[in-house]
């Protein structure tokens, strides 16, 4: 397929059945590898995240529920791919301090690219390794 090809399914199910899974959705049984392109030829304007403890300390890890709605649209309770507790972050958190890692779909709701969140937790470990390092040596 070419990017400029839209394709219409509804969803996909690898070793598993799609039915009843939410639009655009993809489940696999197995996983799912993918690589993103990291390499320093292809980036420019490269600087260090700042205040990462900072940042990290306005973000919260939560526990929570699903809601009976998005439980339904996403092919109700399996206790494989959809359990009704759950953990996670909030997406509009999460956007305030570090906006490259949301994405909002076309029907509003904001999606957390969790891959994004890897560069800030190791700033954020560095940093805490920095005062632990001056304290010690104190």
């Amino acid at each position: 397929l070419r990017t400029s090809d839209k394709v219409q399914h509804k969803a996909l199910g690898v070793n598993t059945s799609s039915s009843g899974i939410g639009n655009g959705n993809i489940r696999a049984t197995s996983d799912i590898i993918a690589y993103y392109s990291s390499d320093l030829r292809l980036k420019k304007n490269i600087a260090a995240i700042t205040s990462s403890l900072d940042k990290i300390s306005q973000i919260n890890g939560v526990t929570f529920d699903w809601t009976d709605e998005y439980i339904n649209a996403n092919g109700g309770l399996d206790d494989y791919f959809m359990r009704r507790s759950d953990v996670g972050v909030i997406a509009q958190e999460v956007e305030e301090i570090l906006p490259e890692a949301v994405a909002t779909r076309d029907d509003g709701i904001k999606a957390v690219r969790y891959e994004k969140l890897v560069p800030l937790l190791i700033e954020a470990v560095k940093e805490l390794s920095d005062k632990v390092k001056r304290l010690e040596s104190r």
